[in-house]
């Protein structure tokens, strides 16, 4: 097996593991939010964490499927500039996006890692546990887009550097 597939299959079983992790938190999701609604118009009672958990599954539900989405292309593109470039050009523009989109993550990645230190002493009103568990979706979302999007760049810069008679091939 080469490495390029190699990388390709490691990206695809990382989307696979955070599909299923994606699922799981929603089930969670969709129970806690219940077991509110029935404990607080059935039971007259409400539980103390009711809000605050399904909070945190919210964010790392919507930082984990950025990263799928991303993965799978499916994230909104407006394609109007890129798609009027000559072929060689717009091969040069996804290299541009794909950098762009490296660095951009790659520093959403760090300073999450700093704001996500920052709040390991602050705890949840509720749950009491560490602010940390919701602000670690950023450094973890951002880093795993940041993996996704090396060999992506590599490609890119491949298809932009080819020459015209490996392009046949």
């Amino acid at each position: 097996m080469s490495r390029r597939r190699a990388r390709t299959d490691s990206m695809d079983t990382i989307s696979r593991v955070l599909r299923a992790a994606i699922g799981g938190l929603l089930v969670a999701l969709v129970v806690i939010v219940a077991l509110g609604v029935v404990y607080r118009y059935f039971l007259q009672s409400s539980l103390s964490w009711g809000t605050e958990v399904p909070s945190l599954l919210l964010v790392w539900l919507v930082f984990l499927g950025s990263v799928v989405a991303y993965h799978e292309r499916s994230h909104i593109a407006f394609t109007i500039v890129t798609d009027a470039l000559p072929p060689a050009l717009g091969r040069w523009s996804e290299v541009l996006v794909l950098l762009v989109t490296l660095v951009f993550f790659a520093i959403m990645a760090w300073l999450g890692l700093r704001l996500t230190q920052q709040t390991t002493t602050s705890l949840t009103p509720a749950l009491r546990i560490s602010q940390a568990w919701i602000y670690g979706a950023v450094p973890v979302a951002s880093g795993l887009i940041v993996l996704m999007s090396l060999p992506r760049l590599v490609a890119a810069i491949r298809a932009a550097t080819a020459t015209p008679s490996a392009e046949g091939r």
